[in-house]
């Protein structure tokens, strides 16, 4: 790919050149012979004329090279291999409760764990782990709070209790079943999550809920949308449940992208839920709203909240809190405390 860009850069350098040097001919040539101004300006539009199907056709370059740069990036994500220890067992659902049992977790090196293409090339690898020794239970049916400073591994456990990751160490298990057991299909449908960014596709309103649920109805994908307070989004929306969102959801705001993210996981009514700072772009009055609601939804269900805001924190049943991806304190939260007393 490098090639080509500098052939085209240099290839478009010389045309322009040539380009200038004839028009500055053409007036050259023009005051030596004596020609009128009409003749230099006519000679000089000739000029121009002819330049800009040659200018259009190199510039056509760029397209075909970044095609040509993308077949190659989608050939090697085809040939890609996958895990070949696939799980293949399924559970008995409601599952209620999820354990990490001395998991430790090193990021890999750049370039070993994505395609070459893909990754950065900095030859370094990751020595220190991430998550050191880590043991906790999340209570079944009850909201669990993971707190701590920035970089202590809050939003790394999260992708380890979605089974996006695998620990180097240790077992992750659901109802005693090790999550590198279970079919992932079944892992997706058990374990919901929601990030701080939310992922949207070039696509419909309607297409983006259904990724969660495929054959949702569209008084479903409204009832999940009133859920996540974007109750009034379809008739906003020129649209409705039609309207294109543009490349990344641009044409929501941020807190409207994050509580589309969470009608999700409202349509994809997972066992488990994990919340990964799913509330950072709204204000606290929405928020409130929303989290009235999602404990609606999600009573009875283990919830795993990881936030940074007091309130959102002071919620949970139990507060576990991390520092430098290790466990150093676990209290039951306001409710429990509440509960107790």
């Amino acid at each position: 790919m490098d090639r080509r860009n500098f052939a085209f850069h240099r290839s478009s350098f010389f045309v322009l050149a040539i380009s200038g040097l004839c028009v500055s001919a053409v007036y050259a040539l023009g005051a030596l012979q004596g020609a009128s101004v009409g003749q230099v300006v006519a000679l000089a539009a000739l000029v121009t004329l002819i330049h800009a199907p040659v200018v259009a056709m190199t510039t056509v370059s760029v397209g075909v090279s970044g095609g040509l740069a993308a077949a190659e990036r989608i050939r090697a994500l085809l040939d890609f291999a996958g895990p070949s220890d696939v799980g293949t067992k399924t559970l008995v659902r409601p599952v209620a409760s999820l354990q990490f049992d001395r998991v430790w977790f090193t990021h890999p090196a750049p370039g070993s764990a994505t395609l070459p293409d893909l990754a950065g090339d900095t030859g370094e690898a990751a020595t220190e782990a991430t998550i050191r020794d880590l043991s906790f239970a999340l209570p079944a049916g009850l909201t669990t709070a993971l707190a701590g400073p920035s970089g202590a591994g809050k939003t790394t456990t999260a992708l380890l209790a979605a089974g996006v990751l695998r620990p180097d160490q240790g077992q992750i298990t659901l109802d005693g079943t090790t999550l590198a057991d279970i079919d992932p299909d079944e892992l997706h449908r058990i374990v919901g999550m929601v990030t701080q960014d939310a992922h949207l596709l070039h696509a419909s309103l309607r297409d983006n809920l259904a990724l969660a649920a495929p054959g949702a109805t569209d008084a479903e994908l409204v009832a999940a949308l009133r859920i996540a307070q974007l109750g009034g989004l379809v008739d906003q929306l020129p649209q409705g449940l039609d309207t294109m969102l543009g490349d990344r959801g641009v044409r929501l705001s941020g807190g409207e992208r994050q509580r589309l993210s969470l009608a999700r996981v409202v349509l994809a009514d997972p066992d488990i839920v994990i919340f990964d700072e799913a509330t950072a772009h709204l204000d606290p009055d929405t928020e409130n709203a929303l989290h009235r609601a999602m404990s609606q939804q999600f009573a009875g269900r283990t919830q795993f909240v990881i936030a940074h805001r007091p309130g959102t924190i002071a919620r949970a049943d139990v507060i576990i809190r991390l520092e430098h991806g290790r466990l150093v304190e676990e209290t039951p939260g306001s409710q429990q405390t509440q509960e107790i007393s």
